[in-house]
């Protein structure tokens, strides 16, 4: 699931394509690398057999780096700011696995974990990661088209110079290493490879969810901002996924806590969105009153507590009672909706063009 706020491309959509990918002299165009951060944290530990950082072998074949003033420390022992890592076979970043080159740098008083992958192990690796891997092939592939074309997307975006092009949570899209992969992930990503949606002469963005609750999201209520192939669509294939109906009890106190309103006695829906979303809340506490918009209220309460805007709420003994449908933002691909789609028999091109319309999906590499 994407969360990243809209970045709007710094290049020409046209001179996007064709530098990502212009067949070039030399270039292997069956190779698109992909630099991830892996995790970014105030230590990692890095374990696997043959393990070198910088060239100087870690007998004991497990490290730990911690960032010290500006400058890694490897095993307590200081190093420089930028750091490789290589290893005999793949090897661990904490629960990670990867099998690729590995940049370590020290960001302040965090390391900064990037791994520069092959676009099509990553996406397999996404593919798992964001979808549930026993699902239809069809599905699958599906995602694993949503899944590159994002990528691509973010690279562009980024520069495809920069030294981190995606990160590998929600944040972009829930990367969990080479583990993670099955045989049915990966052929989703090299049935499909080299596959991108776009829409004009740009990789679209490819937004994705867990279940729409019957009708997706345009991108204009969810996010602020207008995309044509972002528009609602009907879905109803998603009535097996386990948050298509829920309801949540929250006591007040914590809602309080959370919102920093001390004497939290109310929540009111004020505005929705056409599609019945909730776009906008008032809270009361005691003669005060304050509005927000209803994404802030449910990124504040927790998405993990309000699992998506389409919901009702009242206050019963003493606690919020939110009864809704969906999970996520709804916009874009619906996850339970394609897998309800392949198991009615479409394929993952239909799926793609009903979620995405408009797109055309072309074959990039």
């Amino acid at each position: 699931m994407n969360w990243r706020p809209y970045v709007k491309m710094r290049i020409s959509p046209a001179a996007a394509v064709l530098v990502a990918f212009a067949v070039l002299p030399g270039r292997d165009v069956h190779a698109e690398t992909l630099r991830v951060e892996l995790v970014r944290a105030a230590s990692v530990v890095l374990s696997g057999a043959g393990l070198r950082v910088d060239g100087v072998m870690m007998t004991s074949g497990r490290v730990v780096v911690r960032a010290d003033a500006g400058h890694l420390a490897v095993n307590g022992a200081a190093a420089a700011t930028v750091a490789r890592v290589a290893a005999d076979g793949p090897f661990n970043v904490d629960d990670r696995g990867v099998r690729a080159d590995v940049t370590l740098r020290a960001e302040g008083g965090l390391v900064s974990v990037v791994a520069a992958l092959d676009l099509e192990d990553y996406v397999a690796g996404v593919t798992a990661s964001e979808m549930v891997p026993s699902w239809p092939l069809e599905a699958l592939k599906a995602q694993a088209v949503a899944a590159r074309t994002y990528a691509l997307r973010q690279k562009l975006a980024v520069g495809i110079d920069a030294a981190v092009h995606v990160q590998a949570t929600v944040i972009d899209q829930v990367y969990r290493g080479a583990g993670a992969e099955t045989s049915s992930t990966i052929a989703a990503a090299l049935t499909t490879k080299g596959e991108v949606l776009t829409f004009g002469d740009e990789p679209i963005e490819a937004y994705f969810h867990a279940a729409c609750g019957g009708r997706t999201e345009t991108a204009l209520a969810a996010f602020g901002h207008a995309q044509p192939y972002l528009a609602s669509a009907v879905c109803g294939a998603d009535g097996d996924a386990p948050k298509a109906k829920w309801t949540v009890r929250i006591s007040l106190e914590e809602v309080a806590a959370r919102l920093g309103m001390a004497g939290l006695s109310s929540v009111s829906i004020t505005s929705r969105s056409e599609t019945g979303r909730v776009a906008a809340v008032e809270l009361r506490a005691g003669r005060s009153t304050r509005r927000m918009t209803a994404a802030d209220f449910r990124r504040l309460v927790g998405y993990d507590r309000i699992f998506s805007l389409g919901f009702s709420v009242e206050v019963v003994h003493g606690e919020l009672r939110f009864t809704g449908s969906g999970s996520g933002h709804a916009v874009g691909l619906c996850q339970w909706g394609a897998r309800g789609m392949a198991r009615s028999g479409h394929d993952y091109r239909a799926m793609l063009a009903h979620y995405y319309p408009g797109t055309e999906l072309r074959r990039m590499y």
